[in-house]
């Protein structure tokens, strides 16, 4: 989980970094929920991307996490 984290952080491809962050989400909201306290601020920290489409698909993150 934290190497997608880190990959998604460092990739400058949009597409690549969407990719990363939808693995990490199908983790932790479909299969293993217990680490949303783990990696929630890590998962937030990507709502202050330059790139629009990573911003808002944070916000759809957390609307499903909660």
């Amino acid at each position: 989980m934290a190497e997608l984290l880190t990959k998604a952080a460092v990739t400058p491809n949009d597409q690549l970094k969407l990719d990363y962050l939808t693995k990490v989400k199908e983790i932790i909201v479909n299969r293993q929920p217990a680490l949303l306290d783990n990696f929630l601020d890590e998962m937030l920290n990507f709502q202050l991307d330059n790139i629009p489409q990573v911003r808002i698909y944070i916000l759809e993150f957390i609307e499903e996490a909660w």
